[in-house]
């Protein structure tokens, strides 16, 4: 039986990709074709993840829900600085650079990708207290925009820290 669903579902995920403007439901006169139901989902998932986090006040079932809307959307950032932010003020370093992480790769400017660099390398040095990874992530942030100069100051001030007189200059 479970077999069969799969089969099932697999088969509607693939009409549903190759055909998104075919109906995926009709209800009387209306329809709804793929690419409008999958819209429809995403904007009901974000409704509802913000409603647990507001009304409810539960940021665990936030996160939950926001991590659901991002696993149905992995190209929307909305979900992931939602996530950000609620770990953020739980204080939840590790979850935090994770997600950061994940917004680093969906970031399709340079610039932005280094300004997240720098705030996972600030996380690591200041929350997480791990300088290796830290001083990578400032890397990773020079690579990206030599210019930038959050990154310079702070791979210059982890380095004198360090005492790494070479790399500090």
């Amino acid at each position: 039986a479970l077999a069969t669903i799969k089969l099932l579902k697999d088969a509607l995920v693939a009409n549903a990709a190759e055909r998104p403007e075919h109906p995926a439901l009709i209800c009387g006169a209306r329809r709804l074709s793929y690419d409008a139901l999958d819209r429809l989902v995403n904007r009901t998932a974000h409704a509802l993840a913000a409603l647990v986090e507001e009304k409810l006040r539960d940021i665990q079932g936030a996160v939950a829900l926001h991590q659901r809307a991002y696993e149905l959307d992995s190209s929307d950032a909305r979900p992931l600085r939602a996530m950000a932010r609620l770990y953020e003020s739980q204080n939840r370093w590790a979850e935090l650079c994770e997600v950061l992480e994940r917004h680093f790769e969906l970031s399709p400017s340079r610039i932005d990708q280094a300004a997240l660099a720098v705030q996972i390398g600030d996380i690591q040095r200041q929350e997480l207290k791990d300088l290796e990874h830290a001083a990578q992530s400032y890397a990773r942030a020079l690579e990206l925009d030599p210019k930038g100069r959050g990154a310079v100051h702070a791979l210059t001030t982890l380095y004198e820290r360090k005492a790494d007189w070479p790399r500090a200059l």
